[in-house]
């Protein structure tokens, strides 16, 4: 019989050894870790589930916020922008969560900050005392046109007047002009127009601040050259070169132009004359929009078409380097006095520089005087008192003689005048009585009375060229006919210089290529134009998004989407 203390120490040492045994045993360990590790996943899927249900709510505030807060800023929005947030959050039931509204405005400016609030209830994160997901969505835009500086080149060739095309152009532009001064604060917009045809008659007004060679006052035109293609800059009180005031086309091809019996027959020069057709002279540094819009109903269509040209001087009056011209018509009141400091700086912040270039066609074969003809005087007389196609006399130096148009004969004096008349005495004579010997006894000298010579572009403003060369210049020469139509068309050509397609198109190019560089924004509009004008036109703008290739009346949507970019609408937060 075994003692009871024994019993219980040998009980208690089986114990611990088993114990012990079950310690060193790893028979499920593994489920008991499994539990723990399903714990957490189950806790980590019901997190991601309520922050996914979260975000998917507070992007569905967010967007609507955004939205509410664009169209509210509009420019064009015509309701309080408050009442705008409110309608198109509580059209998505999400007007409750509004905290918070805050708006400024002015001429040339909206903008709204607003700030929202609201929570999400969870589905399985209260199991571990969270209840809802709480959140704040901050939503702020702002319209605001900044200074703007904008040229606005427009085609005015003859093709212009084809299918109600000048019409459209006109009522386009006039709404374009509306909108950007419609949306500007007053004078922070400026805008020149700049009309061309074959050329582009800058005005006395600018020409006064260039030295202009060969200038005149039928022409306010310039020749430029290639240099002058490749960069923006047109600095004022450099040298350009006088485009001469001509219609130089010679006859054939283009009878159409030419009649024999007027020479100044309905025709075109390649420097558009004013004021005559006002609407062709280019309108500088202008922050009138009724005095644009005037200007853009008197234009009218008549001419060649030279997109280069055009857009070499749209260039020029945003660049910087013409802003002492603008200060000098400041000061002079030609311009408004706030204009001094136009054109701003490349990369000033608060402006843009915008051209919108327009043509309906494609560059043309240009035609420009020799240096011979552009200036200075002619060999062409007229009668100030005879205004008939008569009064025109040729002065021929190597023989001091005057060929008149009215008699077809040389003269010692032009038409209108009076020559050197002097009487003869016979002196000796032959045994049948025939004057062997005289001796002049008297002479009385040229008086030129009411003849005047003229300067070539006097002439060639009074005839087309064609026509002086063929009804003065080739019957002085002599010859048949047909010797006569060889030489007035030889003699017109020699008039001439040509530059081709081929180089007008590329100097658009490199024209358009300085502008992008220097930061202005072209915009393009291709109006029911030829494929070369579509072209050119489509690498002339600054992003493929810029060029417009338009028909008919969707001119004015083109001009209504430029000026809606034009005005900037973003998102700032």
């Amino acid at each position: 019989m075994a003692m009871p203390g024994r019993q219980t120490k040998i009980t208690a040492s089986l114990s611990l050894a088993r114990l012990r045994a079950f310690a060193r045993r790893a028979d499920g360990s593994l489920a008991i870790f499994s539990l723990f590790l399903f714990v957490g996943l189950v806790l980590m899927a019901a997190v991601g589930i309520d922050i996914m249900r979260y975000e998917q709510e507070r992007m569905r505030l967010q967007g609507a916020t955004d939205r509410a807060v664009l169209a509210a800023t509009s420019l064009r929005q015509t309701q309080d922008v408050e009442t705008v947030i409110r309608d198109y959050l509580a059209r998505e039931n999400l007007e409750h969560l509004i905290h918070t509204i805050e708006t400024d405005q002015g001429i040339n400016f909206r903008e709204a900050r607003v700030t929202t609030r609201g929570s999400v209830p969870t589905l399985l994160m209260h199991m571990v005392g969270i209840d809802q997901l709480a959140m704040e969505v901050i939503s702020a835009a702002e319209e605001r046109v900044p200074n703007l500086e904008i040229s606005l080149v427009v085609d005015l060739s003859g093709s212009m007047n084809n299918f109600n095309r000048l019409e459209n152009l006109q009522v386009a532009a006039e709404e374009f002009i509306e909108t950007i001064f419609g949306a500007s604060e007053e004078g922070s917009t400026s805008m020149s127009l700049i009309p061309y045809t074959g050329q582009v008659n800058a005005g006395p007004a600018i020409l006064d601040h260039y030295d202009v060679l060969h200038r005149q006052e039928y022409s306010h035109c310039i020749d430029f050259d290639a240099a002058h293609y490749t960069t923006t800059a047109l600095p004022t009180g450099s040298t350009l070169t006088g485009a001469g005031h001509g219609f130089p086309w010679e006859s054939p091809p283009y009878t159409g132009y030419y009649n024999a019996s007027n020479p100044l027959v309905a025709g075109f020069y390649d420097c558009p004359v004013a004021p005559g057709n006002a609407g062709l002279e280019i309108v500088p540094f202008s922050t009138d929009p009724q005095l644009l819009i005037n200007r853009v109903r008197a234009m009218r269509a008549l001419g060649a078409t030279s997109i280069e040209i055009g857009m070499r001087w749209g260039v020029a009056l945003v660049d910087p380097s013409v802003q002492p011209m603008a200060a000098a018509m400041a000061a002079a009141g030609e311009i408004p006095g706030t204009l001094a400091d136009r054109p701003a700086p490349h990369g000033d912040p608060e402006t843009m520089k915008i051209v919108v270039l327009m043509t309906d066609g494609e560059n043309f074969e240009e035609r420009r005087l020799t240096n011979a003809v552009r200036s200075g005087p002619s060999p062409v007389w007229r009668n100030t008192n005879d205004n008939s196609l008569g009064t025109y006399s040729l002065y021929n130096p190597s023989t001091n003689r005057y060929w008149h148009r009215r008699d077809g004969y040389w003269h010692a004096y032009p038409w209108g005048g009076s020559g050197q008349n002097c009487t003869t005495s016979c002196v000796a004579t032959n045994w049948w009585g025939q004057c062997t010997s005289s001796i002049e006894t008297s002479c009385q000298s040229i008086s030129f009375g009411n003849s005047r010579q003229l300067d070539w572009p006097e002439l060639f403003n009074r005839t087309q060229m064609y026509w002086a060369a063929r009804q003065i210049f080739a019957p002085a020469n002599g010859g048949t006919n047909t010797q006569q139509n060889n030489y007035a068309r030889n003699l017109t050509l020699s008039w001439q210089n040509i530059v081709p397609m081929s180089t007008k198109d590329q100097r658009l190019q490199q024209i358009c290529n300085a502008a992008r560089e220097a930061g202005i924004t072209v915009f393009s509009v291709a109006f029911e134009a030829d494929t070369g004008g579509i072209n050119g036109l489509r690498q002339c703008a600054t992003t493929p998004a810029h060029f417009f290739d338009v028909e008919g009346v969707e001119i004015s949507e083109a001009f209504r989407a430029i000026a809606s970019h034009i005005r900037q609408l973003r998102l700032t937060e």
